[in-house]
This record gives structure tokens, C-alpha cells and sequence, in this order.
């Protein structure tokens, strides 16, 4: 095989990201200065592995040359696509929601990036490329499927879609890598199936990731100077701390250990109620294995984490006056759980407590919650001390029962909406008590994937009969809680919805409001079961 053939293979291996990633994998003989300059393109932060004897002045000047040369290269590919698909009406499985498995690269906080789109010249702040993987080959590239390229322009924050052939995703693909290789941040789906969860305990899964452990141990650093924070800040006496999806218990032991250092200095004086649950039986066996503290190690779902809490203020394990930090390290993600719909069921058991007053945690898993979700059970963004970026940290705390019947009332007097969706039965309950007199008889009322009880139907039928020209709206994943609405008034849209984007607001939705495609939508008079997914109202 000829010298050049060879320097080519090398040169495309770099290039994709899947094969070659230190220089020393190529015999140092067949190093040339085009293979040190495509490995330096793709890994800008290696370039003291390139041998000295190439590592000259004029390599340092080539390098940035071929750098400003592949960012033409690649805003000229951008435009091609852009004129290319100007009209095209898209039919890839990014339309509606994601596909099962996904990988994509970003471009961000891109300055001086002007395309021409339509016949409008706009300045660009990040570009997506979104590749549906069909199949995972360990050792190779992966088998892409569909890929979609989302551009967002500064002006009205404005996001163009367009779907690429396979040719056109990998030309795009490689021209990111070598002109933005140091700012490229990528995104691989995951979820929890490919950890087995529920036949191996947790240490078990992270001693094959030793790397994972670390950065938890970085995101529970980070989640007790959060709580730590709420304490000084509200000169907190006593303070209840529950940890959903403990594993081993090793956050709990750990915060236990520095709450008694932190006492012995008369640092923080404080009472301390600590509570673990986790589904796998092993994680808690393992959790109270030769360990002689206070924390309560018990079997426990997140989707029932109102019971764990009534178990612990019934055992007397937490004071129920005190504040409650409920820990997600990891628990809320596509890692643990299956969908966003399961993540919702843990969201509004946690709100049907009615005894957490924060949530803290974050993790390496793609994140089953928003903003948006959050607001609708009842909590907001709590104020972050966390200065650096770590996996996907977050902190909420509840609020006020005023605040929500005022965030409540202010869509109601606005649009005739009552927004009741994603809510817990007793907060929907509650809801219409306070709004009863509010309520008109034309109002909509929005039941999407809400939690519903006997005591909440019997409200809404007594509404209907009092106002018989009202409007039910329900999209919901399960065709039983459907069925229990289906009675009650032929003046009603129910759809049975399995996209889980369906319950992330177009607005708030981390990745949704990326990909939300608006349509029109037609009225349908009591539809129980269909299949026909409008947004929300």
C-alpha cells in the first residue's frame, strides 16, 4: 500500500472521531505533518503530542490557516443546504418528538456567523446537527438513520429546520469537526436499559466507571454546599434530608459526616433527620451494611415518594415541621428511569407530599425534568451558589400555595384557560375550590396529564352541571385515566398521547421547544383513544 493511501487512512480515522484519538496509536515513521495537522484540527488540546520535529513555527501557522479554511469550507456546506432545502416538507422522527436513540453535536455562542436564509441576511448563535442512530457498533461508527440540521439566529431567536440525506449529514458532520473541534459539545442518548439497575447495586455498575463515580462525587460536593446555603440563609435550626434513589447511601453518609465536622467546629449547629430510598433491594442491604449512623436506609419507588415521607414522619425519622431537601443525584434521568412519563409520576408524587419544600440534584443521564414541569406541580427555580457548570445541576423550592392560584388566575383571566395539567390531584383539587366562582361557562379546562382522584371528577362533574357549555381538554398517556373523563361531558378533546414531548411545554421543553412543529388543530368532540397529538393548549 502506497505512502499516500496510508497517510489517507490515518487522516479519515482522526477525522471521525471514532478511531484514532492519541498520536502515539500511529508508528511514529508513518507520522507525517498533514496526519499531525488533521489530528490537531480534531483535537486542538493535544497539540503538544505532535513530535518536535514537526512542531515548528510554520506548522503552528499552517494549522491556523487550515483552520480558517475549514470554517469557509463549512459555512459554504451550511449554505448549499440552506438553498438546497429551502422548500422541503420534512417526514424524519424528529418532527413530532425523538427517535429511541440520538446523538448530536452543537455549535454555541458562534460570533461573527452570518448566513443568508431566505432572502434575509441573520447573524447565527448555534447550529445543531441531530443524527438518529439506527444501530450501535462497538469499534466503529456508528449506523446513522434520519439527521436533522437546526439553526438559531440571534434575530427573534428564530430556529430553521432542515432533514439532510446521509451524504450531507457526514460531509456536514466532519466540516464541524475540523473547523470547531474545541467547541463542538456532543449529546449521546442513553437510557435505563442500558444499565442494569435491577440485578446489580449501584456500586457495582460505577466500579466498571470509575470516571462516573468522579463526577458524581463533584455533583454531591456541589449539592451540599446548595444545602448548606439554604440553612445559612434561613438560620435554620433543623433540617430534614432525603435522598430519592440513594444506591449505597453514600451521599447521605458522606453529608452526615461533614454536617458532625462542621458542629465540632461550631461551624453550623444543627439537627439533622436523614432518609434514604432506593427500588433495589441490594442498594440498601448494601447501604446498611456495618454502618452505625442515623440516616434510614428503606426500599423505596420515586414514583411513591409521598408514602416514603409519610413512613418517615409516622416512624418520627423526620421532624415535620422542618424544612425537607428531597436529593435527586442521578435518579431523574433516562438512565434510571424509562420516559417522561414515569419521570412525571415521581414529580407529582414528590408535589402530593405537600412536605418537600426543595429539590436539589442533577446528573450525568439526559434530564427527565424542566422548568416548565416543574412549575406545573408546584415549584421554581431556587437560587443557584454553584458558580461552575456541573452535570446538569439543578435546585427548586416550592411555592407558595398564592403563587400558584395567582400564576393560576392570571391564564384564567387572560385566555379563559384553567390550566390544571401535569398537576397532582390534591393541587387540582384544591385549585378549583379557589377558582370556583372565576369560572365561566365557556371556560377550557386543561386536564393533561394531571393525576386524577374520585373527589376531582366529582368537582368536575358538579362544574359541568353548572356550567354545561364547558370545555374539557386531556391529552394523557394512560387510556384509563381517559375513560374516567369520558362520561362526564360530550363537550370535551381527549387524546391518548405515547410522544413524551406531548407533556414538555413548547416553551420550556429542553429539547422540545428545539423541534416543536406548530399545526393546525381540529376540533374533535369527545375522541376518547385517538391517536392525533395536538400541542398543548
Amino acid at each position: 500500500m502506497s505512502g499516500s493511501r496510508i497517510e489517507k487512512i490515518y487522516i479519515d480515522e482522526i477525522r471521525s472521531g471514532n478511531g484514532i484519538k492519541k498520536l502515539s496509536d500511529i508508528p511514529g515513521y508513518l507520522l507525517t505533518k498533514d496526519i499531525c495537522l488533521a489530528f490537531v484540527m480534531r483535537y486542538p488540546t493535544k497539540m503538544t503530542e505532535i513530535p518536535e520535529g514537526i512542531r515548528t513555527e510554520q506548522f503552528y501557522l499552517d494549522y491556523l490557516d487550515a483552520v480558517e479554511l475549514a470554517k469557509l469550507a463549512f459555512k459554504d456546506t451550511i449554505h448549499k443546504i440552506i438553498v438546497k432545502n429551502k422548500n422541503q416538507v420534512r417526514s424524519d422522527p424528529f418532527v413530532d418528538g425523538f427517535p429511541d436513540s440520538f446523538i448530536y453535536h452543537d455549535l454555541k455562542n458562534l460570533k461573527d456567523f452570518d448566513l443568508l436564509i431566505g432572502e434575509k441576511k441573520l447573524a447565527i448563535t448555534k447550529i445543531r446537527l441531530m443524527q438518529e442512530i439506527k444501530e450501535i457498533i462497538p469499534g466503529y461508527l456508528n449506523d446513522f438513520g434520519s439527521s436533522v440540521l437546526v439553526i438559531t439566529a440571534a434575530e427573534g431567536a428564530h430556529r430553521f429546520l432542515f432533514e439532510l440525506e446521509k451524504a450531507e449529514a457526514k460531509s456536514l458532520s466532519l466540516a464541524m469537526k475540523a473547523g470547531f473541534a474545541e467547541t463542538i459539545l456532543m449529546f449521546n442518548r442513553k437510557n435505563a436499559s442500558a444499565l442494569e439497575w435491577d440485578s446489580q447495586s449501584m456500586s457495582e455498575i460505577y466500579e466498571k466507571r470509575s470516571a462516573t463515580q468522579a463526577r458524581y462525587d463533584t455533583l454531591h460536593a456541589a449539592i451540599k454546599e446548595q444545602i448548606i446555603s439554604i440553612i445559612n440563609e434561613q438560620s435554620l435550626s433543623e433540617i430534614n434530608v432525603m435522598d430519592g434513589g440513594c444506591g449505597s447511601g453514600l451521599f447521605l453518609k458522606t453529608f452526615e459526616t461533614k454536617m458532625n465536622e462542621l458542629k465540632e467546629k461550631n461551624s453550623l449547629n444543627i439537627s439533622c433527620h436523614l432518609g434514604g430510598f432506593d427500588f433495589n433491594p441490594e442498594n440498601i442491604r448494601e447501604a446498611n451494611k456495618n454502618y452505625h449512623g442515623k440516616v434510614h436506609f428503606v426500599t423505596g419507588d420515586l414514583t411513591k415518594t409521598d408514602g416514603f415521607i409519610n413512613q418517615c414522619i409516622k416512624n418520627e425519622w423526620i421532624n415535620k415541621n422542618a424544612q425537607t431537601v428531597l436529593v435527586l443525584s442521578g435518579s431523574l434521568t433516562r438512565l434510571v428511569l424509562q420516559n417522561g412519563f414515569q419521570a412525571l409520576e415521581a414529580l407529582q408524587s414528590i408535589a402530593s407530599s405537600n412536605s418537600i419544600n426543595y429539590m436539589i440534584g442533577g446528573g450525568i443521564g439526559e434530564p427527565l425534568l424542566n422548568p416548565y414541569m416543574v412549575k406545573q406541580i408546584g415549584y421554581k427555580l431556587a437560587p443557584i451558589t454553584i458558580t461552575s457548570e456541573i452535570d446538569n445541576f439543578f435546585a427548586y423550592e416550592k411555592m407558595l400555595p398564592k403563587e400558584i392560584f395567582n400564576m393560576k388566575l392570571k391564564r384564567l383571566a387572560k385566555d379563559n384557560i384553567l390550566d390544571l395539567s401535569l398537576s397532582p390531584h390534591s393541587h387540582a383539587e384544591a385549585l378549583i375550590g379557589m377558582l370556583r366562582d372565576r369560572i365561566k361557562s365557556d371556560t377550557t379546562i386543561n386536564l393533561s396529564f394531571i393525576q386524577l382522584s374520585d373527589a376531582l371528577i366529582k368537582q368536575i362533574e358538579q362544574l359541568v352541571k353548572e356550567h354545561p357549555n364547558i370545555k374539557l381538554v386531556c391529552r394523557h398517556n394512560k387510556q384509563s385515566e381517559i375513560d374516567k373523563l369520558n362520561t362526564i361531558t360530550s363537550n370535551s378533546m381527549f387524546y391518548i398521547v405515547t410522544d413524551e414531548s406531548y407533556l414538555m411545554s413548547r416553551n420550556f421543553g429542553r429539547f422540545f421547544s428545539l423541534l416543536h412543529q406548530p399545526q393546525r388543530v381540529e376540533e374533535h368532540a369527545n375522541q376518547p383513544g385517538s391517536s392525533h397529538s395536538p400541542s398543548l393548549v
